[in-house]
């Protein structure tokens, strides 16, 4: 898996701390409106980093 992105309640404070901790990045914020709970939201996303190449040449 190399990308993720889910949604938390923004007052969720324990659960955005977590993320953002983690690497998460929020994305997008909405009023709930569109969410069954009508409660405030946040996006949040992660990407795993590509892994640095070691470059085996001799110097000089």
């Amino acid at each position: 898996m190399n990308e993720i992105r889910l949604w938390t309640f923004q007052r969720n404070t324990g659960a955005r701390a977590f993320y953002e901790r983690h690497g998460f990045t929020a994305e997008e914020e909405t009023d709930g409106a569109d969410n069954e709970e009508k409660e405030p939201d946040v996006l949040y996303h992660w990407r795993r980093l590509p892994k640095p190449t070691l470059s085996l040449k001799p110097s000089g």
